[in-house]
C-alpha cells in the first residue's frame, strides 16, 4: 500500500519536494471571502526520473509496484476574493479544472501538504503555478487513466444482480466526521451494500468518532462510490487487515490524480475488485443509482433513488450532486441524506420536500470543519420531517459516542447491531 493511505501514518516522511505535478480536485468555499482549492499531486522530479513514468503507463503489476512507491499527496491552497475559477494562486498564471499544473513549493507558509491523508499538513509556500507543457500533458493524463479497470456496463449489472440482494428495508447514514457512509439493509440490520465509504481526512481527521470505524462487513458487501472525492471513500484503508480494501469496489469513470489511483492500487493488492463503469444507471435491489448530469466531479458522480418496499414515496441519496443536476429527481421523498454534507448548491433549485414526519433530512457532516457545513441556506431549504445531524453525538442511543441515523419506511425503533457487540457501528443513535 502507498505511504500515502497507511495508518496510523508514518512517523517520519521523505524531504519536501521541490516541485508538483498537480490536477485540481475540489474548490470548497469557507468563511470571509476564502476559499479552499484542492489538488493531487505528485512529486515530479521523482516521476520524471528513468523509466518511472513509463512503468506507470503499464498495466498490472508492474504499474501497481510503481503507484505504490510514487510519492503522492494533498495540497490545499487558500485563495481570496475569486468567486470561481479560473483560479489565480501565484499572482499571475491562471488555472482551470481540466488542466496539470506544475506547483513549485518551499517551506514555511500558508499552504498545506498532506504526505498522508489521515496525517498532520506541512506548511508550505507556493512559489510557481503553471499548466505544464502540452508535451507532459498526455505522459500524466495516461500515468492517471483508469482505464485498466473500466469494465463494460453489463458485467457491472450482472454482478449487483448475481448478489440477490433482499429489499432495502433501511438505509444508517454513519457518523464518520466530515465525509459520508451510508448502508443498506433488511430487516435483520446486517448491510448487504454501502453508498460511500468515507469520512474525515486532513485537517478534519478527528471529526471522526472513532480513529478506526466499526463498520459492519459480514455479509462481504460490496462498496459504490458516488464520486471520487475522498470524504466519500476514505474509510477503506482504516479497516484493520485490509477488510474493506478487499471488497468489490463500483465507481464511476473520472478525472483523478494520484491520491485515487493509490486506493485503486490498495484494492487490487488486498486482492479486492475495481469496477470502474462509464455507465449512467445501475441498479441494485430497490435501489437505482442515476449518473448526475453536470460537468464537475460532485455534480457527474451517482446519486441514488432507494423506491419504498411498501409503497409510497421513495429515500433521496445525492451524494454531493446539486438538486440541479439530478435529472427526473422525485419531488416529494420519505426522507434525504442531504446533498454536499449542508453546503450551498449555488442554484435556484430547491430539494424535494419530505412527507412523512416519521423521517428525516440527515445532514452528515462533521465538527469542527472549515466548510461552514451546514450552511443556512441548506438548513432553511429542506423543508418536511426532522432535520438530524449526523455530528449530534448528545443523545448517542449506541453508548458510542456517535451519531449514527437511521432512514426507514415504517419509524422502527432505532436499530441495534444483531452481533451485540457494543462497538459495532450498526448501533445507531438517533
Amino acid at each position: 500500500m502507498n505511504p500515502f493511505l497507511r495508518f496510523p501514518p508514518p512517523e517520519a516522511h521523505g524531504p519536501l519536494p521541490a516541485r508538483l505535478y498537480a490536477r485540481f480536485d475540489e474548490a470548497m468555499e469557507g468563511t470571509l471571502g476564502r476559499t479552499e482549492l484542492l489538488f493531487g499531486a505528485i512529486d515530479a522530479d521523482w516521476f520524471d526520473t528513468g523509466t518511472r513514468s513509463n512503468e506507470l503507463m503499464m498495466r498490472g503489476d508492474i504499474r501497481r509496484d510503481a503507484i505504490d512507491k510514487l510519492p503522492v499527496y494533498f495540497l490545499e491552497v487558500d485563495v481570496f476574493g475569486q468567486s470561481g475559477g479560473p483560479w489565480v494562486v501565484d499572482g499571475k498564471n491562471k488555472l482551470s479544472e481540466d488542466d496539470w499544473v506544475q506547483i513549485e513549493i518551499a517551506e514555511s507558509g500558508d499552504s498545506r501538504l498532506y504526505p498522508n491523508l489521515y496525517g498532520a499538513a506541512q506548511r508550505v509556500a507556493v512559489t510557481s503555478a503553471a499548466p505544464v507543457s502540452s508535451a507532459q500533458a498526455p505522459t500524466l493524463d495516461e500515468t492517471h487513466s483508469l482505464d485498466e479497470w473500466v469494465v463494460d456496463e453489463q458485467e457491472v449489472l450482472d454482478y449487483l444482480a448475481s448478489l440477490n440482494s433482499p429489499k432495502i428495508e433501511q438505509c444508517a447514514v454513519y457518523d464518520v466526521g466530515q465525509g459520508t457512509t451510508i448502508s443498506f439493509s433488511d430487516s435483520s440490520n446486517i448491510p448487504f451494500a454501502y453508498f460511500d465509504f468515507g469520512g474525515g481526512t486532513r485537517s478534519h481527521t478527528n471529526t471522526r468518532p472513532h480513529r478506526i470505524p466499526h463498520f459492519c462487513l459480514t455479509r462481504r458487501p460490496p462498496i459504490i462510490l458516488s464520486h471520487w472525492h475522498d470524504d466519500h471513500w476514505s474509510s477503506g484503508p482504516l479497516i484493520p487487515n485490509s477488510v474493506a480494501l478487499a471488497l468489490t469496489w463500483i465507481a464511476p469513470s473520472q478525472t483523478v490524480s494520484g491520491p485515487h489511483i493509490a486506493l485503486i492500487s490498495a484494492v487490487v493488492g488486498a486482492n479486492g475488485t475495481m469496477m470502474v463503469t462509464r455507465g449512467s444507471r445501475i441498479s441494485l435491489s430497490n435501489a437505482v443509482f442515476h449518473r448526475a448530469n453536470g460537468n464537475s466531479v460532485n455534480n457527474s458522480g451517482f446519486w441514488a433513488e432507494v423506491s419504498s418496499p411498501y409503497g409510497g414515496h421513495p429515500l433521496l441519496l445525492p451524494a454531493d450532486a446539486s438538486y440541479s443536476h439530478l435529472q427526473n429527481m422525485p419531488s416529494l421523498v420519505e426522507g434525504i441524506a442531504v446533498t454536499h454534507h449542508g453546503a450551498d448548491w449555488k442554484h435556484v433549485q430547491l430539494p424535494p420536500k419530505c412527507v412523512s414526519t416519521v423521517n428525516k433530512a440527515v445532514f452528515s457532516f462533521g465538527l469542527p470543519n472549515s466548510y461552514g457545513h451546514p450552511t443556512t441556506r441548506s438548513r432553511q431549504d429542506h423543508t418536511g420531517g426532522k432535520q438530524i445531524d449526523t455530528a449530534n453525538r448528545t443523545s448517542s442511543a449506541s453508548g458510542n459516542g456517535s451519531g449514527h441515523a437511521h432512514l426507514d419506511w415504517l419509524g422502527r425503533p432505532i436499530p441495534t447491531a444483531p452481533c451485540g457487540n457494543m462497538q459495532c457501528y450498526q448501533n445507531l443513535d438517533q
